[in-house]
């Protein structure tokens, strides 16, 4: 008797004990779910601040580029602007060239025609010997 009196009280520990586990692990597996019930939450949450991000950093992008056309086109605008100046300044340095070298013939041609009208002994005597020179065989 004693032994079935034994069993019995072990039978009823270990049933006893088994709720106590089965209690113990589904407390566990709640704590477990509750805790990837909050890890989603906050990947949820991370994803919406991503997303959120990269809409701003695309408007700021597109901000820049914009920005980036406009310097751009003031740059080539600016750089055709100094090309046409410089051409303009080439083509004015070209005139005062031609018209300094007109000016320079005209004013030797003054100068030798001067000269011959006050010395026109000296433009006959080198004209004669010229003459003479080259009929010289």
């Amino acid at each position: 008797m004693k032994q079935a009196l034994v069993l019995g009280v072990i039978a009823l520990l270990a049933q006893a004990a088994s709720p106590s586990r089965v209690l113990a692990q589904n407390r566990e597996h709640q704590q477990m779910t509750a805790d990837l019930r909050m890890m989603q939450e906050q990947a949820q949450q991370l994803a919406i601040t991503i997303a959120a991000l990269n809409q701003a950093l695309a408007e700021s992008l597109k901000a820049i580029n914009a920005r980036l056309d406009q310097a751009s086109d003031a740059t080539r605008k600016g750089f055709a602007d100094q090309k046409l100046l410089i051409d303009n300044m080439g083509n004015d340095v070209r005139v005062i060239r031609e018209r300094s070298d007109d000016t320079n013939v005209r004013i030797a041609a003054r100068i030798s025609a001067s000269e011959t009208r006050r010395h026109p002994s000296r433009w006959r005597r080198s004209t004669s010997v010229s003459v003479r020179c080259a009929s010289m065989p």
